[in-house]
């Protein structure tokens, strides 16, 4: 079983979005299969889905907040302090996980399984109609 199971209620009709999301639900299940081992031979792979699921977490944030900057979503300016918020916390856990602290992948993975279906599910969907009306 996957650390993160895509459900069907994540959807928010997006296909962009959708599509994102489900990039970093495969994002984090790889991280999650290379911290499972917890060997010094695993630290590369360790570090490189880090740095890939960090890089890719920065390319969907800003995707996500043009298209609602193009669509005048009024809850803009709180959806994207949620967003720092989060890259706030993801990069002081990402800084312990890559100074070599394999053990510190285990909070960070508990950290963002919970907030990504927790935004999706919260934040993510109130944007919905706003983006489907069109600019």
């Amino acid at each position: 079983m996957a650390f993160f199971e895509w459900r069907k209620e994540y959807e928010t009709g997006i296909s962009e979005i959708d599509a994102q999301h489900k990039v970093l639900v495969k994002l984090m299940n790889t991280l999650a299969a290379a911290s499972a081992t917890k060997t010094q031979d695993e630290i590369a792979v360790l570090n490189r889905a880090l740095l890939e699921l960090s890089d890719y977490i920065r390319v969907h944030f800003d995707a996500e907040e043009k298209l609602l900057a193009l669509h005048r979503y009024p809850g803009i300016d709180g959806h994207i302090q949620a967003h720092r918020n989060f890259e706030r916390l993801f990069n002081n856990l990402l800084q312990e996980a890559l100074n070599g602290q394999l053990l510190a992948v285990d909070p960070l993975l508990v950290f963002l399984r919970p907030w990504l279906s927790q935004h999706i599910m919260k934040a993510d969907h109130l944007y919905i109609p706003y983006v489907k009306k069109g600019p």
